[in-house]
């Protein structure tokens, strides 16, 4: 568990990036952006994807969450929302205002993970709590570093470290 929290401990001091969805899993990037040609793009060195419960925080105050994903926007009837598109549910809202207001102004302070994979990522004014909520090896989140392609992957019971350490 010690290689585990040094390796995601590594985003400590790094500058959150920006926060978006791709189709149901979350993504906050963080730290120095560099051309990754695997990918085609610059992008941060350091990603969190999320596929299970969170909520991000600010003024003790929940930002957006897990549920926000699933949520039409107002405007948009159920029969209409398709998850697939963007710029469609409550969370593509909430992310547009967070990016505006705290995206390269925050770095991140603290990380702390239990042994079930819950983790809580402190900012200078954001917090982020992630929530393995499943019990089956269904992936719940994953932190990923694209400089030294090292992925720390937590599952329902199970936490692994891509690819495996020495």
């Amino acid at each position: 568990m010690n290689d585990i929290i040094d390796i995601v401990k590594s985003l400590k001091g790094c500058e959150f990036k920006v926060l978006y969805r791709a189709l149901d899993m979350v993504g906050i990037d963080f730290g120095e952006e560099k051309a990754f040609t695997d990918i085609g793009r610059i992008v941060a060195v350091h990603s969190i994807h999320i596929q299970c419960p969170f909520r991000i925080l600010a003024d003790d105050k929940i930002m957006t969450g897990y549920n926000d994903v699933f949520t039409p926007k107002k405007h948009i009837s159920g029969d209409d929302f398709d998850i697939g598109q963007l710029d469609v549910s409550l969370f593509d809202d909430q992310t547009k205002k967070i990016n505006e207001d705290f995206a390269i102004k925050e770095r991140v302070k603290d990380i702390s993970i239990n042994e079930k994979g819950d983790a809580v990522i402190t900012l200078d004014k954001l917090i982020i709590e992630i929530f393995v909520a499943n019990s089956d090896e269904e992936e719940a989140w994953r932190y990923l570093n694209r400089e030294t392609d090292v992925h720390v992957v937590f599952y329902g019971n199970t936490i692994e470290i891509l690819p495996p350490l020495g």
